[in-house]
């Protein structure tokens, strides 16, 4: 590699530094968030924070501004969150488990909803479509030869 010389052989939010502890194998370092340099739409300027990156961004919470998915909730630090705060929202706290599922609510640090899929014998078993290797599935079975 060659060293860098000045910021345009480096691009777009880097530098040139080659003295920098953070400069990669060519001496380009990244150019911080507070000095100008704006984050990803999810994430926050936050320079020194545990979870900021090489830029100094660091997820947006979603008690400050991030909008969780439609069946996730916000419960920024809880073990079962994402890095945002969002967490799947529990079937026993609200979330209808589709067909073929029953709510068994999932451990504590279980990153789902808590449905498991019905275990069956036959198709009857099922609440609709197929059981398939034991248990129920919208869809049938392929048969397949075994590998030999």
């Amino acid at each position: 590699m060659i060293p860098c010389t000045d910021g345009n052989t480096c691009g777009a939010s880097y530098r040139c530094n080659t003295a920098s502890a953070t400069a990669d194998q060519q001496g380009c370092e990244p150019i911080p968030c507070d000095e100008g340099n704006p984050c990803a739409a999810d994430r926050r300027c936050k320079p020194g924070a545990p979870a900021a990156d090489a830029f100094g961004c660091e997820p947006t919470p979603c008690d400050a501004g991030y909008a969780c998915p439609a069946d996730n909730r916000c419960n920024v630090g809880s073990s079962r969150a994402d890095s945002h705060g969002c967490e799947y929202v529990p079937c026993g706290d609200g979330y209808a488990c589709p067909e073929n599922t029953r709510c068994t609510i999932a451990a504590p640090a279980s990153r789902d909803h808590g449905c498991t899929t019905l275990p069956c014998k036959s198709d009857g078993d099922c609440d609709c479509g197929y059981c398939v290797n034991g248990v129920c599935s919208a869809d049938p079975g392929t048969c397949q030869f075994p590998p030999v």
